[in-house]
């Protein structure tokens, strides 16, 4: 983690959103997977995939802001 404290709550948040997304996922995959298999392994496969994009674009931003920092501190 930075020591920037908006880049350390960035952080807290995209793993936040990792592993609660993951969990969500599993729950609504199981609750709708009762009444229609397909449609719940739907739902889970769509939660994770969204979930591991929005940790992606996450992690871009963080290192993104890590550069300019890097950048900045050298001139």
């Amino acid at each position: 983690m930075g020591d920037n404290s908006a880049e350390s709550i960035l952080t807290f948040f995209s793993y936040a959103v990792l592993v609660l997304g993951l969990i969500g996922s599993i729950i609504i995959g199981i609750v709708v997977g009762d009444d229609n298999e397909a449609l719940g392994w739907g739902c889970f496969f769509g939660g994770v995939v969204s979930v591991i994009i929005t940790w992606a674009v996450c992690m871009v931003i963080i290192n993104i802001s890590n550069n300019i920092r890097q950048i900045i501190s050298v001139h």
